[in-house]
């Protein structure tokens, strides 16, 4: 039943298993105030970590992956390298079989995606979250954290891996030296920038959240109380 003046009647369940309207709410959070005063501290804590801002360090670079002479001309069934796959090859490699997480374009950042300290390699795939579509014979290289100098420690390590990986490729398919592909960084030494990043929607959420979970409290302390007093009262008179 609505109660007078247009009161609405809240979700909240009260002390008889029924529901309260809004005044009836207001006057229990004012008889618990300490445990809405807690609710909402921490509701305001946690959204502020939750908001940020956030600093983070970033850098990225391009690995192309070219041949010696591409007019070279190579006997049939012989070594003729499809750079592409080698592509894919070296990216599952230097991520040591993690997958890319799956972003609507090619160009979205670690960080953007959530990921805020580490390193990865992904194909330029130009066919969004819902198809593959690689184009061009390149290794993207990617890495965040929280100083520039950790950024540019895995940026250079990440570099040295794509190499490395390459050349245990070429040494497991025993590819002559002069078939064997090239790596160039594009730009050579990577650029480390600051990101500050802040996340409205996370804190948003969980302010929502936390104030839900504030009123429930209050609720079921005062229930959970009640129910305390009644029965020390019944002792009492036993």
């Amino acid at each position: 039943r609505h109660a007078a003046g247009g009161q609405f009647a809240a979700v909240l369940v009260g002390n008889s298993g029924t529901k309260m309207t809004s005044v009836e709410f207001l006057k229990l959070c004012v008889r618990r105030w300490y445990v809405l005063l807690v609710g909402l501290v921490a509701t305001v804590g946690v959204t502020l970590l939750a908001a940020g801002p956030n600093t983070v360090y970033f850098s990225r670079t391009t690995v192309d992956i070219i041949q010696q002479d591409p007019h070279r001309v190579r006997i049939v069934g012989f070594f003729d390298p499809n750079q592409i796959a080698v592509a894919h090859i070296l990216t599952a490699r230097v991520n040591g079989g993690v997958k890319t997480p799956l972003a609507s374009s090619p160009d979205v950042d670690l960080y953007a995606m959530g990921i805020m300290n580490g390193s990865h390699a992904q194909i330029r795939n130009v066919g969004g979250q819902w198809l593959s579509n690689v184009t061009e014979p390149v290794v993207e290289l990617q890495s965040v954290g929280a100083t520039p100098e950790q950024v540019g420690q895995q940026m250079t390590q990440a570099i040295a891996d794509v190499g490395t990986q390459l050349s245990a490729i070429e040494n497991e398919l025993k590819v002559p030296q002069a078939d064997r592909l090239q790596l160039s960084a594009n730009p050579a030494v990577p650029v480390v920038s600051k990101q500050v990043s802040k996340f409205s929607r996370a804190a948003l959420a969980y302010g929502i959240v936390g104030l839900v979970s504030s009123g429930v409290a209050v609720c079921w302390f005062d229930r959970w109380a009640n129910r305390r007093a009644r029965r020390r009262s019944g002792n009492a008179t036993a």
